[in-house]
């Protein structure tokens, strides 16, 4: 996950206008004057993509975690990989209304995530954090 962080931290810093980072200069702005005041703000909006992406990957990673047994006897938890698991191939056929469920609660989490959480950080972030060209 925390590759997903980098590469999007490093594009905001590689997204600064040169003519942001010669006013700097110009100012004097050095060491933590320099992070607090041009660095941070512009990787702030990267912060928040990289953190999207990266949550997206742990909760598939974890998903996939649950239905994967890498103990004998597999532990037992109780979560959507392991519902998905159950419904799909632990009987002699699939439970579709199982499997449409648990899909159905992805969606679910992935839309409140989205509405509740990201777009208002990212909007936020947006706005105060601008770094126009």
């Amino acid at each position: 996950m925390q590759w997903y962080l980098l590469f999007n931290l490093i594009a905001g810093v590689r997204g600064i206008p040169e003519d942001l980072e010669e006013a700097a200069r110009s100012f004097g702005l050095r060491g933590r004057a320099y992070w607090r005041r041009v660095l941070l703000p512009a990787m702030v909006p990267s912060l928040l993509t990289g953190s999207i992406t990266a949550w997206g990957a742990g909760w598939n990673a974890l998903i996939v975690s649950e239905y994967i047994p890498f103990l004998s006897p597999p532990p037992h938890v109780s979560g959507l990989g392991y519902l998905l698991d159950i419904a799909t191939f632990r009987k002699p056929l699939p439970d579709n209304e199982m499997i449409l469920l648990t899909i159905l609660t992805m969606i679910v989490i992935v839309l409140a995530m989205n509405k509740l959480l990201w777009r208002p950080l990212y909007k936020r972030a947006a706005v105060k954090y601008r770094v126009e060209v």
